[in-house]
């Protein structure tokens, strides 16, 4: 599947923003994965670097101000996707970047390998597939495409997220009940 790579119905200066974003991005990720030793980190790199979310969308002009640019970075090996301290260094850079102010707006990084997203596509986790087919390219390392994605009938959607929302639910109810405790 190919991605969009058109940014026309975003501003200039929002245009720019992402463009600022991306830089620091790909900064931090190659200063957390300098000087290590395995072969997955010194070939690790972003292969493709996806904008969704609603500045994705045609409507961003309705988004309330200070609305997070939602990023999704798509790695080539899935230990660089599973590695929490990497991915912190990264996320730090962006969150001081904007407490002072070099960023408007704040981002959020997910970070999946290739064979996670084409998984999760295959199996028509309908974020993945939103993702897949709203979302912009913003870098490509080649042009390997992604997998089509399976679309879901509506009652095996309805069946996924009736299960998620009941996960999340019961670990916001726990959170809860120690946040009250503690």
């Amino acid at each position: 599947m190919m991605l969009r790579i058109d940014m026309e119905h975003l501003p200039w200066p929002m245009r720019e923003e992402i463009l600022r974003v991306v830089g620091m991005l790909f900064e931090a990720f190659a200063q957390a994965t300098k000087g290590k030793l395995s072969d997955q980190h010194r070939q690790g790199r972003i292969i493709k670097l996806l904008l969704h979310g609603p500045h994705a969308q045609a409507d961003w002009r309705d988004l309330p101000p200070g609305e997070a640019i939602h990023l999704l970075a798509i790695v080539n090996h899935p230990r660089l996707a599973r590695q929490q301290q990497r991915r912190h260094l990264v996320r730090d850079r962006l969150r001081r970047a904007w407490e002072v102010g070099e960023i408007a707006q704040p981002v959020r990084l997910t970070v999946h390998s290739l064979e996670q997203v084409n998984h999760a596509l295959a199996e028509g986790m309908p974020h993945f597939v939103t993702i897949a087919t709203e979302g912009i390219a913003l870098y490509e390392f080649d042009r390997t495409p992604l997998k089509m994605p399976r679309y879901l009938p509506a009652s095996e959607r309805r069946a996924r997220g009736l299960a998620e929302y009941a996960r999340w639910h019961g670990r916001a109810t726990d959170f809860l009940l120690g946040a009250a405790f503690f």
